[in-house]
């Protein structure tokens, strides 16, 4: 699974090939309550931004820990730029599964006194490309919450453009009422003539010929019919 670059932060060590062995080591540690300290001893050449990246395209979670040392640590270098590197693109709480002695404010008071390294986009384009911060989120919650709600946490994403992200991601879903479709949002007979008699069309026209479907969900519909 290829996750896009574009509007991703640079992060060291990203590219570096993963090597099967370390695919299989990250799958063992990574949910175990082993510290970010000795989970880093396992793989050389790493940070906790590339194993956070990894994960995240592998869909596995952080596990829980308790540091050796919870009393006044200090943050690392390489904790206060994984920090900058996530903080205003993914949850909050996100991040606090990397430092569970550390509180949501001290995570805030971090990205505040050295500056996120990426600003969270304010305005969005009509059809933005997906980031890999919300690849990362979507692999997150798709397994637990309908399209409906997933919409809440991706405000700049359509109900459409959700399900045809996922359907591009290949995210196959467990639970059968995740499944469910909302209502009115299966095809027409009469919507599936005008698209396969003005297939060639643009999909600007293609709305105006479908008014109750947005553009994500006519090009997605023409990647079934192809």
């Amino acid at each position: 699974m290829r996750f896009s670059d574009l509007g991703m932060l640079k992060v060291s060590n990203v590219s570096k090939k993963w090597t099967e062995e370390e695919v299989r080591l990250l799958k063992k540690f990574y949910p175990s309550t082993i510290s970010n300290e000795k989970l880093l001893k396992k793989f050389s050449g790493r940070n906790l931004s590339s194993l956070a990246h990894k994960a995240c395209k592998l869909g596995i979670k952080r596990g829980k820990y308790l540091p050796e040392d919870r009393n006044g640590r200090k943050w690392t270098e390489d904790e206060i730029n994984m920090v900058r590197a996530f903080y205003g693109q993914v949850e909050d709480r996100w991040i606090q599964d990397f430092f569970p002695n550390r509180s949501i404010g001290a995570i805030k008071r971090i990205a505040l006194k050295h500056g996120p390294k990426k600003k969270r986009k304010k305005i969005f384009s009509k059809n933005p490309s997906w980031t890999q911060f919300e690849d990362a989120l979507l692999l997150k919650h798709y397994q637990d919450m309908t399209i409906e709600e997933l919409t809440k946490i991706f405000p700049q994403r359509t109900y459409d453009g959700i399900r045809s992200r996922m359907w591009v991601l290949k995210l196959k879903r467990d639970k059968e009422y995740l499944k469910r479709t909302k209502t009115g949002f299966l095809w027409t007979d009469e919507e599936l003539k005008i698209l396969k008699e003005n297939f060639d069309k643009p999909v600007k026209e293609l709305q105006i010929l479908l008014p109750s479907r947005s553009a994500d969900a006519i090009r997605g519909k023409q990647r079934h019919l192809v």
